[in-house]
């Protein structure tokens, strides 16, 4: 069996010998300061937030989940917290830590005002900065086009993360106009991943009970062993 991962950065999963890198999207940095309040917690829910933290190593961290959190501690950060994988569990555990008198999301550009709204709705007050954001790759189109002429012959699996992968997929379909899905089995992180491919003729689409990456990455396990 081939795995296509169309993440950004790949080497979040474990690699095997079949799984091919095939990202869909690009993450450009934005133009923003190093943060140096040391009178603030911050939330942290990807590694594209981490070269934006302060130098502090005892700064406090709100982290999304495990993975978050092991390259957290992989840089030396000593004061995080954990949730359990999921931006909306955030809340309750910011409300149960939080001890400065402000708290400061790192995230992507196009999540802030989701991002706002769900704290306001538990009365937290967050200072968003956007920090990164992700854009089609221009060359994905041929690139899974080759990634899956190249696997035809074998079983083959597209792992989707996100919805703005999803709907780069879509458009890499579009572009490729009757190039051929019905083969290939969609692995999708959530629901709303799979809300934003079910256009696309699969062979069969499925994603784990809950939206982590904990559970995508146990699902994938699975996943192999049931296809073995």
């Amino acid at each position: 069996m081939n795995f296509i991962n169309t993440q950004t950065c790949p080497q979040t999963f474990k690699s095997r010998e079949n799984w091919r890198a095939c990202p869909a999207l690009d993450v450009v940095h934005m133009k923003q300061p190093k943060t140096t309040s040391t009178n603030t917690s911050y939330i942290v829910t990807s590694r594209h937030a981490l070269p934006s933290l302060p130098d502090d190593k005892t700064t406090p961290i709100f982290s999304v989940g495990a993975s978050t959190t092991r390259l957290l501690e992989d840089a030396g950060y000593l004061n995080i917290h954990t949730g359990v994988g999921t931006v909306a569990d955030m809340p309750g555990l910011i409300k149960k830590h939080l001890n400065t008198p402000s708290i400061t999301y790192l995230g992507e550009k196009s999540r802030e005002k989701p991002a706002v709204d769900l704290f306001n709705d538990h009365d937290i007050a967050i200072n968003y900065i956007p920090v990164y954001e992700t854009r089609p790759n221009p060359d994905f189109p041929g690139l899974l086009q080759t990634e899956i002429e190249q696997s035809k012959d074998s079983e083959t699996c597209i792992l989707i993360l996100s919805a703005k992968a999803g709907e780069a997929i879509h458009q890499a379909a579009e572009t490729l106009l009757n190039f051929d899905f019905s083969h290939i089995n969609a692995l999708c992180l959530s629901q709303s991943v799979v809300k934003s491919i079910e256009a696309i003729n699969w062979k069969s689409v499925s994603c784990p009970a809950r939206p982590t990456r904990a559970a995508f990455e146990v699902f994938l396990q699975q996943y192999d062993k049931d296809l073995r």
